[in-house]
């Protein structure tokens, strides 16, 4: 049986050789218009309704090519909806449920904008 870590130290030379020499020096997503810029949730710990919005905004920009800033309070409020904790944290698949729920029916950030509270 060949564990993950030996796979890796086999295949390491070789990623580092075809893949990694081959990456920019640096990339940014902002720039580029794959994601919107880096927002404060304030005082609600609702950091993955921001993580699931991004990778939600990245996406549709990668595969459809049309970019939006859509609305983390639309879906934190969404999953408070559904019994998920919102502002005290959550799992992701509380967020995933509720775009799942509504899609394709996303609030942008300018029409349903975030406050940071619960049930707004």
């Amino acid at each position: 049986i060949e564990y993950p870590y030996q796979l890796y130290s086999e295949i390491q030379p070789v990623l580092e050789e075809s893949v990694m020499s081959n990456l920019p020096a640096s990339y940014d997503s902002v720039s580029l218009g794959h994601v919107s810029p880096v927002k404060n949730q304030g005082g609600c710990g609702s950091s993955v309704a921001f993580a699931t919005m991004a990778l939600v905004e990245t996406c549709f920009e990668k595969t459809v090519g049309i970019f939006g800033d859509y609305s983390e309070q639309h879906l934190l409020d969404c999953a408070v909806a559904r019994g998920v904790v919102g502002c005290h944290g959550s799992w992701a698949s509380g967020y995933t449920s509720c775009l799942t729920a509504n899609k394709p029916k996303l609030a942008s950030e300018k029409r349903y904008p975030y406050t940071a509270r619960e049930g707004t």
